[in-house]
């Protein structure tokens, strides 16, 4: 199961189409959401409204229209996460309790309360509790995926997320 994200208007091959598991697209829907905030910091308003960026979360067509809009997201998602992948492992909190970090293997991830052992297995509250199983969040991307959605978002003309 994932989230595709389709050009509106692109410009070649790499605007067409963008996919994301959907472990992976919620680090990337959420660094949407830090680069939506600090356009409102700098202008007043949220680069994505906030009807369209809740709508961005499943899969119903919802998107940025505008190249314009487009290129400002991936601007600022790029200076966003290039810090990121400067000086890892870290690990931060949000003020409503959300973490997020770079892990010792360069994956960008954000906690919020489901893990996965190294495999890929789901673990109970019980195993997470367990000192000797080493968890990690299952909502994680790479530094290349970011990239990738940054690159599409130059080329797409616009988007939707189905």
């Amino acid at each position: 199961m994932g989230m595709d994200v389709y050009g509106r208007k692109p410009k070649n091959k790499t605007g067409e189409y963008f996919r994301a598991n959907v472990w992976s697209y919620r680090p990337i829907y959420w660094l949407c959401f830090v680069a939506s905030t600090q356009h409102k910091e700098k202008t007043g308003d949220f680069l994505i409204p906030i009807k369209t960026f809740k709508g961005m979360e499943y899969n119903d067509g919802k998107g940025l229209r505008s190249q314009r809009k487009c290129n400002l997201l991936s601007d600022y998602l790029q200076e966003i996460t290039e810090p990121l992948f400067t000086e890892f492992p870290f690990e931060e909190e949000c003020s409503n309790g959300l973490k997020f970090g770079v892990d010792k293997d360069g994956e960008f991830y954000i906690d919020i309360g489901f893990y996965t052992d190294k495999e890929g297995k789901f673990l109970s509250e019980e195993e997470c509790k367990d000192p000797n199983i080493e968890k990690q969040s299952s909502y994680r991307t790479t530094k290349e995926h970011i990239q990738e959605f940054c690159d599409f978002l130059k080329d797409c003309g616009g988007f939707r997320v189905w």
